[in-house]
């Protein structure tokens, strides 16, 4: 196991394949919702983490496992209460943010504010088996990710969920954000 820092508030985990198999089983068997995996992933970042860093602050995590030429690599991300703080030079943000119901979608879409809801660049909403998939890109990086954490996954656009939903998704209709956001939640918001 190899690990990086690659921001003031990301690290990079880089396993291989022997040591995906003697920790999991195997690649396909790395499921953040199985409690073993999760375990094994937690014991991962505590070891990895700078010892200076510690936690002070820090809300939740954003675990993404991207596959590898000779493994694969777990990013971790800390988000904080001020939203997620990225390296300071990224202009373009994209992810995908995978909602099990039309209710939690929905309930994200009632957590954001006005100014978050305009700073979104582009949207584009996909339904893939019996969830939704809500694709956004920003300019800006904002607290979004805080609480779409409360209501579903997110992933970034470049990781193998981007592919799945480009692949597998249906696309119902683009501006999604925007007209979610005017639809049920300004309609429900006026007396």
């Amino acid at each position: 196991m190899k690990s990086f820092n690659i921001g003031e508030n990301k690290i990079k985990i880089c396993l291989t394949s022997d040591e995906i198999e003697v920790m999991f089983g195997s690649y396909d068997m790395i499921d953040y919702d199985s409690p073993r995996s999760r375990a094994i992933i937690d014991s991962l970042i505590c070891s990895a983490m700078p010892k200076s860093s510690g936690d002070q602050g820090c809300d939740k995590v954003l675990i993404e496992v991207l596959p590898e030429r000779d493994g694969c690599s777990i990013q971790v991300t800390r988000i904080y209460d001020k939203g997620i703080g990225l390296q300071k030079n990224i202009r373009k943000q994209e992810y995908i943010l995978l909602f099990s119901s039309s209710e939690d979608l929905i309930d994200f879409i009632g957590s954001l504010k006005p100014l978050e809801v305009s700073l979104i660049t582009s949207s584009e909403l996909y339904r893939i088996k019996s969830s939704f998939a809500l694709y956004l890109c920003t300019d800006k990086n904002y607290s979004f990710l805080k609480s779409a954490c409360e209501y579903g996954k997110v992933f970034n656009k470049l990781s193998p969920m981007g592919s799945i939903i480009s692949e597998h998704g249906k696309l119902l209709f683009n501006e999604a954000a925007e007209k979610l956001y005017k639809a049920f939640i300004k309609s429900n918001k006026t007396p």
